[in-house]
């Protein structure tokens, strides 16, 4: 058969992630016979692997219905291409002198024919010479070079093809950048005469003076200023649609003259478009993208002036989504001290003018407290008044080292609103003990965070205040108090503050809440050197957890009034010095609660058994000097005519931290076996326990039942000890 004149190439085939035939029509021998390459989005080629990648379907008669099918899924926007692979060899081998077969021949006549067909494919898309050019030896060197080259800047070649409209709009310009070079004369501090090729001036053409730093123009005659102006750039940004034109702009330029246009970075001349008050037209429409359209106007103002109204200036925030916005609105969302003319120099009085910039922001009306943000630079801010707030406020510094406040007498801040904020400040108090740092009255929810109170009479005071949190302060030299309530305060917290030298002046306290409060938190405070850590009077549900102290003057704790519900866990309680020497922390009027996982160091505790009732120790570390003894009697009520016998112990009950339960006392007047009395729950053995007592009429038992009713036995007698009994309860 013959081979017609077939291209060996099926292709370049387009994905669409669900097709899988892929047909071709030139003759093979095998499906070994052709290669299939497939190309991913970014062009990237890979030849596949038959068999592996891909199967072959070839046509059962190559003569008359050349070629067959690939199957191979290609993802959508990938590309596939089939071509010959026919190796380069001659395999018939006909023997000398005998018979042959013809189609054998043919076959081998059809293989250099398809090979040459192939190799014809290749060439097609080789780099070839004009066909009148020289073809020497130099002229393949060059173009093997420049190939070379050409290779790592494939994309970008692609990118400048994707932009010929572009590239032929800046070849257009051309013309007008050449124009300016002549027009523009550059920097002189003398008046040019000609122009730079030597050619005479003409009406137009500009210098910069570097003697007046103005821009000079020729009228035809003499040099004179460009504008009596400099000028105020302001730049809009829009997003092309392909169909409008119109487009308004953030303001009005005086002409045309006064704005730069470009469309995807390529400026555009001014008979393009026209300007009309805001509106901005372009006479044909440019095409779409994101942002691709640049607008800037020079608005003119003096020189030597300061700069437009920063409402005329541009802030184009950096991220996708971002909106431009005037200065003005980016600079105006903190509020600064400094705007109201406060100096913040140790000397002057800022007083009034901080003062106004509150008035301000509570003029705002009912926006959040971080809307309404006072900035304090860093500085040293004297007063002479109070600072009244009576609004949500966030009163924010540069840090408890930088941005310091002092007043001659008072208090710096005198609060009367909930919901107020002060963070990052220092207070720091005259040489006397006559400032204050900040009062709150009906200031629930206040917040008190990273500030510092030095050598105030009192840093914080509260007055009908809830849910109050001071957070990581630090309370140095506080005269009478570092935190002071002399009003209920519910829902306090104090957490990681530092109390040193507080009330040892004025033998006052760190913390002193001076009238009935539920639910207080003192949490992971340092407490050093101060006159009393924390006294509390009637106060309901308090935790006193992680703190660490030591070296108080009085005393650790001072419970004053009916407290119940008191928790003291996981402190460091230490060196009391009272004075000097030893102190002892007596834990007293208190009705619940507990005392535990303590670290107790030269430091004694004891129990005041007349002042609390339900409060139990456990699991307290004791080391170095002082004595710890939580024991805690409790008077049982005696039954059955049983009472206290002269001239023993007190008769009475207490459960030790390990929970040992113990008795004690001598009893008379009852007669055995009738009920001496009853321990309550808590207090009771988990199974009988009998224990060997004596009395009047010799040896006798007590038995303590599971239902807590302790019960003596003895003979004859009407007294009976309970020196000694002791038993577990866990």
């Amino acid at each position: 058969m013959t081979t017609p004149s077939t291209a060996r190439k099926a292709g370049p085939f387009t994905g669409n992630g669900s097709q899988t035939s892929w047909p071709f029509t030139f003759k093979v021998f095998s499906a070994a016979d052709i290669r299939v390459t497939a190309a991913d989005a970014n062009g990237v080629e890979t030849v596949l692997v038959l068999n592996s990648d891909y199967t072959v379907s070839l046509n059962s008669n190559q003569e008359s219905s050349p070629g067959g099918s690939v199957s191979y899924l290609l993802p959508s926007g990938n590309k596939l291409s089939i071509t010959g692979a026919l190796g380069y060899d001659q395999p018939l081998d006909v023997p000398t002198g005998g018979n042959f077969n013809p189609v054998a021949l043919e076959n081998q006549l059809d293989r250099m024919v398809m090979q040459t067909q192939q190799l014809a494919e290749q060439m097609d898309r080789a780099v070839r010479v004009p066909v009148t050019e020289g073809y020497g030896g130099e002229i393949s060197n060059e173009l093997a070079t420049g190939v070379v080259a050409l290779a790592p800047i494939k994309s970008d070649i692609t990118a400048v093809a994707g932009i010929s409209a572009s590239v032929t709009a800046a070849a257009q310009n051309v013309a007008d950048i050449n124009n300016f070079a002549d027009v523009y004369q550059g920097g002189s501090a003398a008046a040019p005469a000609t122009r730079g090729d030597g050619s005479a001036l003409r009406e137009g053409d500009l210098y910069y003076s570097t003697s007046t730093k103005r821009m000079r123009v020729f009228n035809g005659s003499v040099w004179v200023d460009a504008v009596a102006d400099a000028g105020v750039y302001r730049v809009d940004r829009f997003n092309g649609t392909g169909a409008q034109t119109a487009f308004t702009l953030g303001v009005a330029p005086a002409t045309a003259n006064n704005t730069q246009v470009y469309i995807s970075g390529v400026y555009q001349q001014k008979n393009r478009y026209t300007v009309a008050g805001t509106t901005l037209t372009f006479l044909t429409a440019p095409p779409a993208g994101t942002g691709n359209i640049e607008v800037v106007t020079i608005s003119t103002m003096a020189v030597g002036i300061p700069a437009a109204a920063a409402t005329d200036v541009a802030f184009s925030p950096a991220g996708t989504g971002a909106v431009v916005r005037t200065a003005q609105d980016k600079m105006r969302e903190i509020v600064s001290v400094k705007d109201f003319g406060a100096v913040g120099d140790g000397v002057n009085d800022d007083t009034a003018e901080i003062q106004a910039a509150i008035d301000y922001l509570q003029s705002l009306g009912a926006l959040s407290a971080e809307g309404k943000k006072l900035w304090f630079p860093a500085g040293f801010y004297k007063l002479s008044a109070p600072l009244n707030i009576s609004d949500l406020l966030v009163i924010q510094g540069d840090g408890a080292e930088s941005t310091k406040l002092q007043i001659t007498t008072g208090v710096i801040f005198d609060v009367s609103s909930a919901g107020v904020e002060f963070r990052d400040l220092f207070f720091v108090g005259p040489s006397v003990s006559n400032g204050n740092g900040i009062r709150l009255t009906n200031g629930n929810n206040c917040i008190i965070e990273r500030c510092t109170f030095q050598n105030q009479t009192t840093g914080i005071e509260l007055n009908s205040s809830y849910a109050v949190e001071v957070i990581g302060c630090i309370f140095d030299v506080c005269y009478t108090y570092g935190v002071y309530s002399s009003t209920s305060c519910h829902n306090l917290i104090i957490d990681r503050c530092g109390f040193f030298t507080c009330g040892v002046q004025n033998l006052g306290h760190a913390v002193n809440i001076a009238a009935a409060s539920d639910n207080l938190n003192f949490l992971n405070n340092d407490f050093e050197y101060c006159n009393v850590n924390i006294r509390l009077n009637a106060c309901n549900s308090v935790q006193i957890t992680g703190n660490y102290m030591e070296y108080h003057y009085s005393e650790c704790f001072d419970f004053v009034g009916a407290n119940t519900g008191i928790i003291i866990e996981s402190n460091w309680i230490a060196l009391g010095q009272s004075a000097g020497g030893g102190d002892t922390l007596t834990i007293q009027n208190i009705t619940g609660g507990r005392f535990q996982h303590n670290t107790i160091y030269n430091q004694s505790v004891n129990a005041s058994p007349a002042a609390i009732n339900g409060f139990t120790f456990g699991l307290n570390r004791k080391t170095g000097t002082g004595t710890y003894d939580p024991s805690v009697w409790i008077s049982p009520t005696l039954q059955n005519s049983w009472a206290q016998q002269t001239n023993y112990s007190t008769v009475g009950y207490y459960k030790d931290e390990n929970g040992w339960v113990y008795l004690r006392g001598g009893l008379v007047g009852g007669v055995a076996p009738n009920v001496m009395f009853t321990l309550p729950v808590g207090y009771r053995p988990s199974k009988i326990a009998i224990f060997g007592t004596d009395s009047a009429s010799g040896p006798g038992r007590i038995t303590v039942n599971t239902d807590g009713t302790v019960v003596p036995t003895v003979a004859a007698s009407n007294n009976a000890g309970l020196d000694g009994i002791m038993f577990f309860v866990g």
